[in-house]
């Protein structure tokens, strides 16, 4: 929902600022859409509801309803993100649609653009874009950061280019306080990863999925290298930020696989993941080949612990063989 502040300081004015007057005219609409969503799930016997320390009901006076809003957005919807979509153009490219995102920075407030932005990921202050940005190196992650001493500096809380920056020396961490992913006053949005080259890997996104191109090896067990193993009984870790070359962001804790079972030996098999350091006794079931068939293929999505590993096994201690590629990534809570 938008609350439009007739004064011209766009629809989502600094949560800190002194509410500016409304004209008497315009007062009724914006105060009878916050009371409709104040309302909605309440009692509709006409009680009054309380937001941001304010009795909203057709009595109050006027003059309460913009400090009223302002209250209630900081009462109800602190870290509320309309998460952007974001593109991939080139090796050091992306764009990144309208959005919507809470910033507790410099100011805490509502940021957000009304067009598609072009982000010069790789190439720091290239059209427009923040010259404080890293440069592309190989096998790396990108986070992409709202900069908040550039929104500071744009003095605006509709952005350009240049508010947004790239780091990949600067890993978001969850920050309950400001319930969101930051790094300093800076809030994580994405990331992007680059290949052996240093150019950002293609990929596309969907609500909260983030899907490679193509599909990338990895390490079963830290073995050294990717491809089938030999797995048994015994869970091995499927580990990304070091056995992995970091295919998954270090904020995430859910990737999409796919696995290839080979049955080499015996007379079947099944194969199971679980989150690294679960106390439960469980697994989940990924799929199994039959004595007769050679293979058999199964995507599935694993959940990672906060160092980002999950544990995988086969119910057979013979010769057969897993090969696992991840596909992509999920946003976390939050972002």
């Amino acid at each position: 929902m938008n609350y439009t502040r007739p004064n011209g300081t766009g629809r989502f004015a600094a949560l800190s600022a002194t509410p500016a007057p409304v004209p008497s005219g315009e007062v009724d609409n914006e105060f009878n859409l916050l009371r409709t969503e104040v309302n909605k799930g309440l009692p509709k016997d006409g009680s009054e509801a309380m937001t941001g320390g304010l009795l909203l009901s057709s009595s109050t006076p006027a003059t309460k309803v913009t400090a009223a809003s302002k209250g209630f957005i900081e009462a109800l919807f602190p870290g509320l993100n309309i998460r952007s979509g974001f593109a991939w153009t080139d090796g050091d490219t992306i764009t990144i649609s309208p959005g919507v995102y809470h910033h507790s920075g410099t100011v805490e407030q509502y940021l957000y653009w009304d067009s598609t932005i072009t982000f010069e990921v790789g190439r720091p202050g290239a059209g427009g874009s923040n010259a404080g940005n890293e440069a592309l190196g190989n096998n790396e992650w990108h986070y992409i950061y709202i900069d908040d001493s550039a929104v500071v500096t744009n003095a605006s809380p509709l952005l350009v280019a240049n508010c947004f920056l790239n780091r990949t020396t600067d890993v978001p961490a969850w920050s309950d306080a400001k319930h969101g992913w930051y790094s300093g006053l800076d809030k994580c949005i994405g990331a992007v990863r680059t290949d052996g080259s240093g150019a950002i890997w293609e990929f596309s996104h969907d609500g909260d999925y983030v899907s490679f191109a193509a599909e990338k090896g990895v390490d079963i067990g830290n073995s050294g290298s990717s491809g089938s193993k030999d797995v048994d009984t015994t869970y091995l870790d499927v580990d990304f930020p070091s056995g992995n070359a970091n295919l998954c962001p270090a904020f995430s804790s859910r990737v999409s696989m796919h696995v290839k079972l080979i049955l080499l030996a015996g007379g079947g098999t099944e194969t199971y993941w679980r989150k690294k350091g679960q106390t439960a006794t469980g697994s989940h079931t990924v799929t199994s080949v039959e004595a007769g068939v050679t293979v058999n293929h199964a995507n599935f999505e694993a959940s990672v612990n906060s160092s980002g590993v999950f544990e995988y096994r086969h119910s057979a201690s013979d010769a057969s063989e897993s090969e696992i590629k991840i596909n992509g990534w999920y946003f976390p809570v939050g972002m």
